[in-house]
């Protein structure tokens, strides 16, 4: 499978739906369905009224007709702005997973988790995978991080924003998309961070010598 390309990885097979059709409408399926747009929170739409004053005091040089002009014009181009990067992620009945303007069929993944807080920070910074395809918000802070199993595919996984990820990933294990997802970093030696079969999990049935530790050490 492709690289995620715009508008979908590429090779992944697709169904016919517009990007914006509900996932209600499918023809085909009847597994368990998701949908959510990643809406700027309140404080990021203190922006517009920004914008208005900003706009109207640039151009009040040219009397009050032209800082209207100047206040109204610079306020819908953010209002623009913050609609488009408003994207939607959804999972519909067919098994077809929608991030924005990628999409892909659960079949080609492997596991599904989400994270907050720590975990989801981790994820987006020192954890991060270069090769990990992103659609990330600022003003949303929970995350999903799901695994491509195609070995053929250079982007090992997704990872995308979601205010409701644990709703997401119990949609997507209705789908067969289950099981911890392995974030390649020096430390886990590619094993999951957090789960059953982590580095945290191993090391609790079965203590190891670890650099700058005297874990397992002999008494």
């Amino acid at each position: 499978m492709g690289e995620p390309q715009q508008p979908q990885p590429a090779g992944h097979r697709t169904t016919g739906q517009p990007a914006g059709e509900s996932a209600g409408e499918s023809a085909q399926g009847s597994g368990p369905e998701f949908r959510e747009r990643l809406w700027p929170g309140p404080a990021t739409w203190l922006l517009v009224p920004l914008a208005v004053a900003f706009g109207a005091a640039t151009g009040y040089i040219g009397g009050p007709f032209w800082a209207a002009v100047g206040g109204v014009a610079l306020a819908a181009v953010v209002v623009a702005w913050l609609v488009s990067a408003s994207t939607v992620v959804s999972l519909n009945a067919d098994g077809v997973l929608r991030v924005g303007p990628a999409r892909i069929e659960v079949e080609h993944l492997t596991g599904a988790m989400s994270a907050r807080g720590e975990r989801a920070t981790a994820l987006r910074g020192p954890l991060l995978d270069a090769r990990t395809h992103l659609l990330l918000r600022g003003w949303v802070d929970p995350v999903v991080l799901v695994g491509v199993g195609d070995p053929e595919d250079p982007t090992p996984a997704w990872l995308f924003s979601c205010r409701h990820p644990e709703a997401l990933v119990e949609a997507l294990a209705g789908h067969g998309v289950s099981g911890p997802v392995a974030v390649h970093v020096p430390f886990s030696g590619g094993l999951p961070l957090w789960g059953p079969g982590s580095r945290e999990a191993l090391d609790a049935a079965a203590p190891r010598q670890e650099l700058g530790s005297d874990r397992g050490a002999e008494d």
